[in-house]
């Protein structure tokens, strides 16, 4: 049998030790949450910005055979136990054949290595009517889609 002064030091450790293993565990529950957005352009949209605040670390245009033209901002990371992450349009313009869209997000609660991905689906039959232009949330240029 083990003297009460090592007892409690083992009792001591083993609580320290599960309380930084529950910790450990909360900060790093996954994370993954999309918010979708539809806008509604007429035909003669030519070219699209699309921009991100904060920026996004990935970024591509796919083409499907039926879906709408859509723009997707993937989040992921580790969150806290209740965090969450807003995503709003901040700004849009539109001038005779070009559309800009600024996106904004906000988060509630703690993250750790949250990352943004930007998606854009254009319908195939506007595949070759239709440029993507990535920009950050001050409308610089990041890379332009097909």
């Amino acid at each position: 049998s083990l003297p009460l002064k090592q007892k409690r030091l083992v009792i001591i450790l083993a609580t320290l030790f599960a309380v930084v293993i529950t910790l450990a565990f909360l900060t790093r529950r996954p994370f993954f949450e999309t918010g979708y957005f539809y806008p509604q352009l007429s035909d003669n949209i030519n070219e699209i910005h699309i921009g991100l605040d904060p920026d996004a670390t990935t970024r591509t245009v796919r083409y499907s055979d039926s879906a709408p033209l859509q723009i997707l901002i993937h989040a992921r990371g580790f969150a806290w136990t209740g965090a969450s992450d807003t995503k709003t349009v901040r700004s849009t313009t539109t001038s005779e054949s070009t559309y800009r869209v600024i996106y904004a997000t906000e988060t509630q609660g703690y993250f750790s290595e949250l990352t943004y991905e930007i998606e854009v689906v254009i319908p195939r039959h506007r595949k070759n009517q239709m440029a993507v232009v990535f920009t950050d949330a001050d409308g610089r240029q990041h890379s332009s889609g097909e």
